[in-house]
């Protein structure tokens, strides 16, 4: 009697035979011609995974550049109100 492991062995071979023929006889192109499918799928893919990561860089350089901005302007006003209250303690002092 044939274990387990050698029935499901026995029952891929067999699928994966009749879909190899399956596919031989059914199938919509040569092989040379699938083959150039395949590539030219696989390019237009490549090309806009390119793009879109282009596109993304593009978004993050821009997000970059206006955080930096934002950060700029938040940092000048506390610059002056600093300057603004060294230059008064140091105003009172000099009156003390």
């Amino acid at each position: 009697m044939k274990t387990t492991e050698e029935e499901g062995l026995v029952i891929l071979m067999i699928g994966l035979t009749v879909g190899l023929l399956a596919g031989l006889l059914w199938a919509p192109r040569s092989g040379s011609e699938t083959r150039r499918a395949l590539r030219r799928g696989a390019q237009d893919n490549l090309d806009y995974l390119i793009e879109e990561a282009e596109r993304v860089r593009d978004s993050t350089d821009r997000l970059v550049d206006n955080s930096k901005e934002w950060l700029d302007r938040l940092k000048t006003p506390r610059r002056t109100v600093k300057a603004s209250a060294e230059s008064d303690l140091e105003d009172l002092m000099r009156q003390a």
